[in-house]
């Protein structure tokens, strides 16, 4: 699945083949950090990117309701332009970057060229 959208909850019945009860009742919300907001003051459950909620869950404000994972091909990209006109300082930002995303060097992939424009792309996801 390569969503082009966030995730749904119909997403995730489906990857699951788990049919939802017809009569549940749901928020709709236009930012994730409201998803969790509501969360964690008791409003309900929410899907959850495990980097994003992993200090919620380790200090208890949340906890994982489902050992039922939920795996996409989404991800987050660093574009690295072909010029040198940055050079150390460019790269510096972005192992420091790939850093933050706690990924391994092994981890990164290296993609072909997407365009003209872009000398390579990580996914850091």
């Amino acid at each position: 699945m390569t969503p082009s959208r966030w995730l749904t909850w119909t997403d995730w019945f489906n990857e699951h083949g788990v049919v939802p009860a017809t009569d549940s009742r749901h928020f709709t919300f236009n930012s994730y950090s409201n998803v969790i907001d509501a969360t964690v003051a008791g409003e309900g459950i929410a899907l959850g990117w495990i980097p994003l909620i992993d200090p919620l869950i380790r200090n208890g404000s949340l906890a994982i309701a489902s050992n039922l994972p939920m795996t996409t091909n989404g991800g987050y990209y660093l574009l690295i332009p072909p010029t040198d006109r940055f050079g150390e300082a460019r790269d510096q930002l972005a192992r420091w970057l790939i850093a933050e995303c706690g990924k391994e060097a092994s981890q990164i992939h290296v993609a072909p060229t997407v365009s003209p424009a872009h000398e390579r792309v990580l996914d850091v996801a």
